[in-house]
């Protein structure tokens, strides 16, 4: 295969995945077929899809491995608990919300019962980052004195959870490229960070 065929596969590739998020996003990975997705690109037949990818499973792990999550803002274990807790939160919500990952969260959604491995896959691509920096946060204050008695996986839970939730199952909070609704969700996230810190600080 030439350079020139190369890119051409290449092309032909990301038009067919553009096309499958984009299904798999409204219709659930269950519900979406490879029908499907060729009737969506324009196709008149399946083969060629199929001669792109083995089946639905690896088109699917291809969008994944393709919607590159932006790089974790830089918080510093020393910041204030309060300060740290909001910026974080800040990060995973932006993260989540970029168009491309959050095709593919609320698509991962309908795949946990029947592909839990595949939900396994995207949980590890995109939310092991941001417990990785989470827990060390809490140990890092735990071996000063501070959060104690609190469990680092329970209170990760705790807080990432509900944001996953409120923005990809019940599909609000979308709107983060629009500064008037940004702004709006900042002010809940800040109330949030003290209530939170106060039930964190209230168990010590």
């Amino acid at each position: 295969m030439n350079y020139k065929s190369e890119d051409k596969y290449s092309e032909k590739r990301q038009e067919i995945m553009e096309y499958a998020l984009d299904c798999f996003s409204k219709q659930g990975f269950t519900a979406t077929t490879i029908k499907t997705i060729a009737a969506a690109a324009g196709m008149k037949s399946t083969a060629l899809i199929y001669y792109y990818f083995k089946d639905k499973d690896e088109l699917f792990q291809a969008c994944m491995m393709d919607a590159e999550i932006p790089p974790i803002k830089q918080i510093s274990l020393q910041a204030e608990p309060e300060e740290f807790l909001y910026q974080i939160q800040i990060s995973f919500l932006e993260m989540i919300n970029t168009p491309k990952i959050r095709k593919l969260l609320i698509c991962s959604s309908s795949v946990i019962e029947a592909r839990p491995d595949l939900m396994d896959s995207v949980n590890e691509k995109y939310r092991q980052p941001y417990k990785k920096l989470f827990i060390e946060f809490i140990e890092f204050y735990k071996k000063n004195g501070i959060f104690r008695n609190i469990d680092s996986w329970q209170l990760y839970l705790d807080v990432f959870t509900p944001l996953f939730m409120r923005c990809i199952i019940v599909r609000d909070w979308g709107e983060w490229d629009k500064p008037e609704k940004r702004r709006k969700y900042e002010i809940v996230i800040k109330e949030r960070t003290k209530n939170l810190l106060f039930g964190i600080l209230g168990n010590e």
